[in-house]
């Protein structure tokens, strides 16, 4: 049996449609079939969403507090005043000082640092405190410079031929008054000072001779003024008590039995090297 050329090719075409078409609408029910479960949860979730969204929340109101008056305290009782101490210049010191000491570790504020007035603004000073003295100043002390010449006087008295003596602390010996040369002191004056501190002798109320009217000589280190007196001076006494034990009239005899210096020995003519 001959089929027609065109037939052919047009079944052909029909087929190929038909199945086109069933597998397209296998593919749309395919599609449907599993989208179908998901649609509903989305719609599940979206009204939930909306229910919660569209809630209002209302905040709990806040009852209202009636004040209670507090109850009145009964008044404290009037305590006594303290007894009232006298005023001292140390406990008025000791206060300050305590004062000052809390500002010192007091936290440092600045006043300016916010637009406020400063120190510097009011002229104040810082306050001095003033303690009073307990310390009691010592007495000048006055440094004599000496020389190392030294000065003295022999004093005889003609009535009883003895001499002035005087007795050293120190060293223990008899000697004659004499004394080192003192800054801006001529040897005269020198001489008259020694004898008023060593017997309290004031030269000028007993002796009218003057420097060049008196005889001078030189034993060891020390010069003398030789003078004689017509009568022992009464009432001799040492001024410088911490230089001079006392000071006695001796005649020769007396004083070369006394540990004496060197001058001594020298002038009596008793010396042995």
């Amino acid at each position: 049996m001959k089929l027609d050329m065109f037939s052919v090719s047009s079944a052909t075409a029909s087929a190929t449609a038909s199945a086109s078409a069933s597998a397209s609408a296998s593919a749309s029910a395919s599609a449907s079939a599993s989208a179908s479960p998901i649609l509903p949860a989305f719609g599940s979730l979206s009204r939930r969403f909306n229910r919660i969204h569209s809630r209002s929340y209302q905040m709990p109101k806040t009852p209202i507090m009636t004040p209670v008056s507090s109850p009145t305290l009964p008044s404290s009782p009037t305590l006594p005043s303290s007894p009232t101490l006298p005023s001292s210049p140390i406990l008025s010191s000791l206060s300050t000082s305590l004062s000052l000491m809390c500002l010192e570790m007091s936290p440092a504020v600045d006043l300016q640092a916010n637009g406020g007035a400063g120190i510097d603004d009011f002229n104040l000073e810082p306050p001095i405190l003033k303690l009073p003295s307990t310390t009691v100043s010592p007495s000048p002390v006055t440094f004599v410079r000496r020389s190392g010449k030294i000065y003295g006087i022999i004093i005889r008295a003609k009535s009883t031929g003895r001499y002035c003596f005087v007795l050293g602390k120190k060293a223990n010996k008899w000697s004659f008054p004499k004394g080192h040369l003192e800054e801006d002191e001529s040897p005269f004056e020198c001489m008259k000072r020694e004898l008023f501190e060593e017997t309290g002798v004031v030269y000028n109320a007993n002796f009218n001779e003057t420097e060049s009217e008196l005889k001078q000589t030189k034993i060891s280190k020390a010069r003398y003024y030789i003078i004689e007196c017509e009568n022992e001076i009464a009432g001799m006494s040492p001024n410088d008590t911490g230089e001079i034990e006392c000071c006695a009239w001796l005649s020769k005899e007396e004083i070369i039995t006394k540990n004496v210096n060197v001058d001594i020995k020298k002038f009596f003519g008793v010396y042995k090297p």
